[in-house]
């Protein structure tokens, strides 16, 4: 066994993603809401053009208020996503910046109430949406760049192509969420405790393979093994969990879990020690313990 060292690069934040610049902080304002109620603001106005008989001013100030309200929810979702980051569960974010989306869609709903609701001229419009974009643009700030830079050059220190580091890490990350929501979804808080519990050291053992990616395909084995095992798990209790209430099969779901867990909290430093030989027999030791409960 040959002892592993870290790679030469640090970053403040995970590999993956530089922080997002804002003049005020997102995190001070609850996202989307601001948007939201300002679309509900312009309910009066719509009720007057509507039973008025404007079809047009109506049709405007209904179009403006839809799109603030999309530019709450793109908001809000930028706010999850900035969240996932940080925590972890995202190498990288998402090809469509919803911030500037959201921005954009804000100014265009801001440009509709001031021409179809106050019958402003073109000019002045374009100019409230120009403010309104703006004033999203500072208050809810940016979205967080992606630093592709970064996780390539992670990957060619390690000898792997960064796509495929890409691809391994973002399928974990997956896994990890679908298992996690199957297991919000059962009920159980034992098991739901249990599933948090896993995630996290799921988590633990990628931002190391994120780190120091030489072993990617063992690891990536490894996750596979485990997360698909942990994955069954939740799936053979969800169909049986009415019938093994409080019986020992119940007990075994749990001790299985335990299991993970357990193995989950000690491959961090399998990985960072080499031990080829170990991360095996986990493989295996796992793989046999699946299939004589006959979940595997």
């Amino acid at each position: 066994m040959r002892e592993r060292h870290e790679p030469s690069f640090k970053s403040a934040r995970r590999v993956g993603t530089q922080p997002a610049s804002a003049t005020f902080s997102g995190n001070t304002i609850r996202p989307g809401w601001l948007l939201r109620g300002w679309s509900l603001a312009f309910l009066w106005p719509l009720f007057i053009r509507l039973f008025g008989g404007d079809g047009v001013a109506t049709a405007g100030l209904l179009a403006g208020g839809v799109l603030l309200w999309l530019a709450g929810d793109l908001m809000a979702a930028a706010r999850r996503i900035e969240e996932e980051l940080e925590a972890g569960e995202r190498t990288l974010p998402p090809r469509l910046p919803r911030r500037l989306a959201g921005a954009v869609l804000a100014g265009l709903g801001a440009a509709l109430f001031s021409w179809a609701g106050a019958h402003d001229s073109l000019f002045m419009a374009l100019l409230f949406g120009v403010l309104a974009a703006t004033g999203c643009r500072l208050v809810y700030g940016a979205d967080p760049l992606p630093d592709r830079q970064a996780l390539e050059a992670a990957a060619a220190q390690a000898g792997v192509k960064a796509p495929e580091l890409l691809a391994a890490v973002e399928e974990a990350r997956a896994k990890i969420r679908a298992i996690e929501e199957r297991a919000a979804a059962l009920g159980s808080r034992p098991l739901a405790a249990k599933i948090a519990a896993i995630g996290a050291r799921a988590r633990a053992v990628i931002a190391q393979i994120e780190r120091d990616p030489r072993d990617l395909a063992r690891a990536r084995r490894f996750l596979v093994t485990y997360l698909d095992g942990t994955r069954d798990v939740v799936a053979r209790y969800a169909e049986q969990q009415h019938d093994l209430a409080g019986t020992g099969l119940d007990e075994s779901f749990v001790r299985l879990l335990d299991t993970i867990e357990q193995v989950f909290a000690e491959q961090e430093d399998v990985l960072k020690r080499d031990d080829r030989l170990d991360l095996e027999v986990k493989i295996e030791v796992l793989e046999k313990q699946l299939r004589l409960e006959g979940i595997h």
